[in-house]
């Protein structure tokens, strides 16, 4: 079966020794061996256990496959997957706190964080290493430099 990685990179995924099956994330799934993988671009080839036809693959088809966490490859340093920023306190070089990442999004030129400010203003927060200067997974919180103008910029294009 092919699976479309959404972290882009299949390679990353090609050491997994098991996998869940679900219809949607949150719901049961099934573990399941990896027999075989193959990793090209975004999309990952996988053999697993019990899935012997193209006919069992394709009843598998628009059901999510999912990584075990202590399966999940490690990341090189400065790259972080977008669903784990999501949650994470956003706060500028002075401690200030500017709010909580309610979804990361891919644009042509760089991610962007969104976030939810305080007062419920959502403020769009590019991904680039001049502007986030910190990610500390291990106190959920994102540091980041933001330009000037950026706070009104984002105030006067959303009215």
């Amino acid at each position: 079966m092919t699976v479309r990685v959404a972290s882009g990179e299949a390679r990353r995924w090609t050491d997994l020794k098991s996998v869940y099956v679900v219809a949607s994330p949150g719901t049961e799934g099934v573990a399941t061996n990896v027999k075989e993988s193959r990793g090209y671009s975004d999309r990952l080839v996988l053999k697993l256990e019990g899935i012997d036809d193209p006919g069992a693959a394709n009843a598998l088809k628009g059901f999510w496959v999912l990584a075990p966490p202590d399966q999940i490859p490690v990341l090189p340093e400065g790259v972080h997957y977008s669903a784990w920023l999501v949650g994470m306190a956003v706060r500028d070089e002075k401690g200030r706190d500017l709010g909580r990442v309610v979804d990361v999004t891919g644009t042509a030129g760089s991610d962007l964080l969104v976030v939810e400010e305080p007062d419920g203003h959502e403020l769009l927060i590019p991904v680039v290493p001049e502007i986030v200067l910190e990610v500390r997974q291990d106190r959920e919180e994102i540091e980041v430099r933001l330009p000037d103008g950026l706070l009104e910029l984002n105030r006067r294009s959303r009215h």
